[in-house]
């Protein structure tokens, strides 16, 4: 939905260096857009998706569907993941943030997971020092369902036999 707003009210903003060239017949360069932005068809029905509570009433359900896929995973994680694992909940995210055995290296541990067809985020990339080796970043993002459940059990296998 925020995609939907920013594709359809945010790239007509000042400052935005994505707008079209040409709008309406008119050309303007990066720096000078149209004053009004309401010149725009979509421009009502973006405002009237906002106006009539619509807007809130779907963050209301994602807020909702996300908060279950988090526990969804932090009850997959506990029961599919050693023992010694350490989950972090960030706030204001989709992430986990998953702290694994000290021997695990999650660079490796990407290479072994993408052979399954498993995206992570090895702890490695969010840092310039020599740090989070062992550490990873798992989003939440989408719908759960059991194929998710599935490559969770397929991950924890893989950190265990990396043991």
């Amino acid at each position: 939905m925020v995609r939907f707003l920013f594709k359809n009210i945010g790239s007509r903003l000042p400052g935005r260096l994505d707008c079209p060239r040409q709008i309406q017949g008119r050309r303007y360069s990066p720096e000078t857009y149209p004053p009004d932005i309401n010149a725009y068809p979509e421009s009502g029905s973006d405002a009237r998706f906002l106006e009539n509570d619509r807007y809130e009433n779907h963050l209301r359900k994602l807020r909702h569907e996300l908060h279950t896929n988090s526990l969804h995973f932090v009850q997959s994680i506990r029961d599919y993941f050693p023992e010694d694992t350490k989950l972090i909940t960030p706030q204001g995210g989709v992430m986990l943030w998953v702290e694994l055995n000290r021997k695990i290296d999650t660079t490796e541990l990407y290479r072994k997971a993408m052979q399954q067809k498993i995206s992570i985020a090895p702890g490695r990339m969010f840092t310039l020092q020599d740090q989070y080796r062992n550490c990873m970043r798992l989003s939440y993002g989408q719908r759960w369902c059991p194929f998710i459940e599935e490559r969770l059990m397929l991950l924890g296998d893989i950190i265990k036999k990396s043991l």
